[in-house]
């Protein structure tokens, strides 16, 4: 029957909450968020009541969500070199020493 209320159980797509597939997205902007609290914390001068507020906030969701991410993350140059120490480095590639690579051709020395 068109236009008719739903049955007395809605089915899963209709139900409050999403899954934890909508949880963990919504805790990654969380945590996208707390490096610009960050920043803004420090635009305040200490004491003021802005500051307090974010501060207030940091400290309620930082137990829940974890350090903010500016904080776990490793620059990805560093990264970089420390996967090429891992693995022999650039290096590693490069043929062994006394071993010249050949003249292009066409290169005639002998003019």
């Amino acid at each position: 029957m068109a236009g008719a209320p739903p049955g007395p159980g809605s089915s899963p797509v209709l139900s409050p909450g999403g899954g934890a597939g909508n949880a963990a997205a919504a805790g990654a902007m969380v945590k996208a968020v707390m490096p610009a609290m960050h920043k803004a914390l420090m635009a305040y001068p200490v004491g003021s009541k802005e500051y307090k507020a974010i501060l207030r906030a940091l400290t309620s969701l930082t137990p829940i969500f974890g350090q903010s991410q500016d904080q776990n993350l490793v620059p990805p140059a560093i990264m970089q070199l420390a996967q090429a120490a891992k693995s022999g480095g650039p290096v590693a590639s490069a043929p062994p020493p006394g071993l010249a690579a050949a003249p292009p051709p066409g290169d005639d020395m002998a003019a």
